[in-house]
């Protein structure tokens, strides 16, 4: 069995936790973030949550996706009033061979976190993940001009994971 992990959940999680000082560097220009939230049917799978207790993926992603809105939420909301932080954001999902917008890329506001959370689909797909890393990253590419070329990272697979008909960009 291939575990694959919440990896761009927790790769956006980790960017978070440890790179403040990469953020507080794009304060001045703005953030552009797309998140790409794993719907393929492995999210079913039971593993063991944070006290042990068997749980599907999907719930323990869904756990993480709004402790980082809420984190994203503490980082917009929490800068000095001469230094507004600017953000753009989406959250897509695995969709037939692609992706699709749970929420539409634009002004980050994390204020409701069910919006981001509760709108997430039963797990069931395959997983495109290239092609997915491709919408969000073309989501991206269009804030980063909106926001005058923010810093932006992508966190993904290696070549090796991408699927038929999947290119890296």
């Amino acid at each position: 069995m291939t575990i694959k992990p919440l990896f761009i959940l927790l790769a956006a999680l980790g960017a978070l936790a440890f790179s403040q000082t990469r953020l507080d560097a794009a304060e001045e220009d703005g953030v552009a973030l797309a998140i790409v939230y794993d719907t393929s049917g492995s999210m079913t799978h039971l593993v063991k949550d944070e006290k042990g207790k068997m749980t599907p993926k999907s719930v323990i992603a869904q756990r993480a996706l709004g402790a980082i809105v809420q984190r994203l939420q503490n980082f917009t909301t929490h800068a000095p009033a001469d230094a507004p932080r600017r953000m753009q954001a989406g959250l897509f999902c695995f969709q037939n061979d692609g992706a699709k917008a749970l929420v539409k890329f634009g002004p980050f506001d994390g204020r409701n976190v069910s919006a981001w959370t509760n709108r997430l689909p039963t797990p069931s797909s395959g997983t495109p993940l290239g092609n997915a890393l491709r919408t969000a990253s073309e989501a991206v590419s269009v804030a980063a001009r909106r926001l005058g070329d923010p810093r932006a990272a992508l966190f993904g697979p290696n070549d090796a994971s991408l699927g038929p008909g999947e290119a890296r960009r």
